[in-house]
């Protein structure tokens, strides 16, 4: 039988205590596993490709294009996005470095499945458009088959994006 990573509770009901001897050594693997870490990457190093079309509403970020190390969760730089495979308490961490339309403010913000959520940080490019970094930051309680992906959005129609560095991960902490 494979080896199951399981939410904290899942777990304590699972090893709730052993006086009838009903734990079992696969109950034990999961255990071990779950507790080993649950955690997923992708990022972009030297990227040079814009995205354009960028406007008021966010649109999600396609600027990923590795998928990095993961245990538990499912990294898909093809879609930009990751998949959590488990329940649970999740430190998310965004990284990106990036060109753009000139004298644009740009908003990068954590979606999971799709939807806005509170994570985000805004950079203002100067009037040459030069390279500006931001990060994001957050803990989120995440079910099993959430996707998180990173949107984008600029204060003007038809602004543009280029992505030179970039990283994603998640990491179960509870």
């Amino acid at each position: 039988m494979a080896d199951t990573r399981r939410s904290l509770t899942d777990l304590l009901a699972l090893l709730a205590d052993n006086t009838s001897r009903a734990i079992s050594p696969q109950d034990l693997r999961d255990a071990l596993v779950s507790a080993h870490g649950t955690y997923g990457m992708m990022y972009t190093k030297d990227g040079s490709t814009a995205q354009g079309s960028i406007g008021t509403s966010f649109a999600q970020l396609t600027g990923f294009a590795v998928d990095g190390l993961s245990g538990g969760t499912t990294p898909a730089n093809a879609t930009d996005d990751i998949t959590v495979g488990t329940d649970g308490v999740y430190a998310v961490m965004l990284q990106a470095s990036f060109t753009g339309t000139a004298a644009t403010e740009f908003t990068l913000n954590l979606h999971v499945n799709d939807a806005e959520g509170v994570f985000q940080c805004s950079q203002m490019l100067d009037a040459a458009g030069a390279v500006v970094s931001g990060s994001v930051f957050g803990l989120l309680s995440l079910s099993a088959t959430d996707d998180v992906s990173v949107y984008v959005k600029a204060d003007g129609a038809s602004k543009s994006i280029t992505i030179e560095d970039l990283q994603m991960f998640v990491l179960r902490i509870a």
